[in-house]
């Protein structure tokens, strides 16, 4: 139960930031939350676009941030533990499983996409083309979880703001 406040907490507090520190619009488009905007401190295009918790799975968010001029990729998990990277499988709709690792965030209730930002680039491609994207992971001393997101919405959240970053190709 302190796990879930904790979590819960973090949550909270995560949207209180976006909130506070951007002057933005917010939208919501199919499951996904969009906060788009500048930083009125750096002048910096900043975006948020998160899934909506479920019922199912409350603590269970997938979200796509640009700050500070870096883009990243996150999943909001249950506690991972004090490791630096974290194994996990997942896949689109049907297709081939992939097992690879991720980094945890301080808060060990995060995991974040390690790669380049070229490969991100193709993750987020492939998230605007599938219906479902399906991870696998295994909190801290327990047995895998399983977590499945629609990505419908998703492309249509994401494309008005593919050329503030860098992506308009995927247009």
């Amino acid at each position: 139960m302190k796990k879930k406040l904790l979590i819960l907490a973090l949550i909270t507090a995560l949207i209180l930031t976006i909130s506070i520190s951007v002057a933005a619009e917010t939208a919501k488009n199919g499951g996904w939350l969009v906060t788009a905007g500048e930083d009125p401190l750096t002048d910096e295009f900043t975006l948020y676009i998160y899934s909506q918790y479920s019922e199912k799975d409350q603590y269970n968010v997938i979200g796509l941030r640009r700050k500070e001029g870096k883009t990243n990729l996150i999943l909001q998990t249950d506690y991972l533990g004090n490791d630096h990277l974290k194994d996990l499988i997942y896949r689109f709709d049907q297709e081939e499983l992939v097992e690879t690792k991720w980094g945890i965030a301080s808060s060990s209730s995060s995991l974040f996409f390690k790669e380049d930002q070229d490969t991100l680039k193709s993750f987020v491609k492939k998230m605007m083309e599938h219906d479902e994207l399906i991870f696998g992971y295994w909190p801290y001393e327990e047995s895998r979880k399983t977590v499945v997101y629609s990505l419908n919405g998703f492309a249509a959240s994401i494309t008005p703001y593919l050329d503030e970053l860098g992506w308009a190709d995927l247009k």
